[in-house]
């Protein structure tokens, strides 16, 4: 039985409200995220999802289950929420619980949802990783010719020696 065919039968008197959207290029899937009321994810295992992650990254509430990764993420009721897996009664006190927050307290979640995705932010990580190397005294020797992404590199590292960084 596909998932499809499974959430319909499970669905009964709803599952005329059941929408299936098929695969989704990214310009016509970020609309319909926008547009979400919340992200559910309640999968029994996924390592370090990327739908959960740019699900946050646009600001969504997303519940997702525990022991299935989603906890690496997801502090419940911080920045989204976390279920048990295969838990009915979970996901609707999940959903029950977005529902009922405040304006302010949904839009602080969401809030934390984004500021819980800027560490996957290449700029973000490679100041971290600079810093890093500053402060245990290494500086990076690169030239043209050292490696093909050697002028991504300087270019990056002078953004951070710019936005935050003091490289001496």
């Amino acid at each position: 039985i596909s998932a499809k065919e499974y959430i319909l039968k499970h669905a009964g008197v709803y599952a005329d409200r059941v929408i299936f959207l098929g695969t989704l290029e990214r310009q016509k899937l970020y609309p319909v995220i926008e547009g979400a009321f919340a992200c559910l994810m309640p999968s029994r295992i996924d390592n370090m999802p990327n739908t959960c992650i740019e699900a946050m990254a646009m600001g969504k509430i997303v519940v997702g289950t525990r022991g299935a990764s989603y906890e690496q993420l997801i502090e419940d009721g911080r920045n989204g929420f976390l279920m048990e897996i295969d838990s009915r009664e979970g996901l609707k006190n999940a959903i029950y619980r977005i529902e009922v927050l405040t304006k302010k307290g949904r839009e602080a979640i969401e809030s934390e949802a984004k500021k819980t995705t800027e560490r996957f932010n290449a700029e973000n990580a490679y100041c971290q990783l600079m810093s890093f190397y500053k402060r245990h005294s290494w500086k990076p020797h690169w030239t043209h010719n050292t490696h093909p992404a050697s002028l991504f590199h300087i270019q990056v590292l002078q953004l951070c020696q710019a936005s935050r960084l003091n490289w001496s």
